[in-house]
């Protein structure tokens, strides 16, 4: 829809159109080479028989079952990410509550509070260590 003669500037086109001037000379997305393919066929593959393979075992995988020769392992992160695929892992389970942190009763419940300093209360959420 875009014509490049002298009678409208391009930037006065593509501003009638409504389209960004870099989406006209970005043109369609080029295709992925047949190696790429290649290589993306193997990690879909490799990804539904078992999720938890990372990029370094993918790249191993890959040129010892004569994929390619050489991979880095930047170019298998840009296709997984093409691809929408991500490493299953097990998460470290950090917080882990253990059989004393039971949810306390409150004790003031049906004490009347009638004068000051009745009732004292306290938190501490954060104590600085030296090491750490």
């Amino acid at each position: 829809m875009i014509c490049s003669d002298d009678t409208l500037s391009i930037r006065r086109q593509t501003a009638l159109l409504g389209v960004s001037r870099s989406s006209y000379y970005n043109g369609p997305p080029k295709p992925e080479s047949e190696e790429n393919v290649a290589v993306m066929n193997f990690m879909d593959t490799e990804y539904h028989v078992r999720p938890a393979t990372g990029v370094r075992k993918l790249r191993n995988l890959l040129i010892r079952d004569g994929i390619v020769e050489r991979i880095g392992v930047d170019r298998i992160r840009r296709l997984r990410r093409k691809m929408g695929l991500q490493t299953v892992y097990r998460s470290p389970r950090t917080t882990i509550p253990g059989p004393s942190s039971m949810i306390r009763p409150y004790l003031l419940k049906d004490v009347e509070i009638s004068r000051p300093n009745q009732v004292w209360c306290t938190d501490i959420t954060y104590i600085r260590m030296g090491k750490g």
